[in-house]
């Protein structure tokens, strides 16, 4: 899991698969990313259950590295706030066409 300890940026791709979750999970391992498949926080919304957290990776370099892979994710997330309560800022959308808009 990531460590949230640490209080580094942490980032929240959301899927349209549980599939797609981990396609992405095991092509961010191969960039030495931490991250590691959550369900989805109720604060934000997806049509899959299933997030991945990670991070050690920009926001836009991770939704450029998952476009190139041709893995489809919906959107990259933020983690801000305190340890008590997790607040997701949007910081990426993939388009309908396969771009992110970043």
């Amino acid at each position: 899991m990531v460590d949230r300890g640490a209080r580094k940026m942490i980032l929240l791709v959301t899927f349209h698969s549980v599939g797609n979750a981990l396609q992405a999970q095991t092509l961010l391992a191969k960039h030495a990313v931490r991250c590691t498949v959550i369900p989805v926080p109720r604060r934000v919304s997806s049509s899959c259950g299933y997030a991945l957290e990670a991070s050690g990776m920009a926001a836009s370099s991770l939704a450029a590295a998952m476009d190139a892979a041709g893995v489809e994710w919906d959107a990259v997330y933020r983690q801000s706030g305190e340890e008590t309560e997790d607040r997701y800022e949007l910081a990426a959308r993939r388009e309908s066409g396969g771009k992110s808009d970043v």
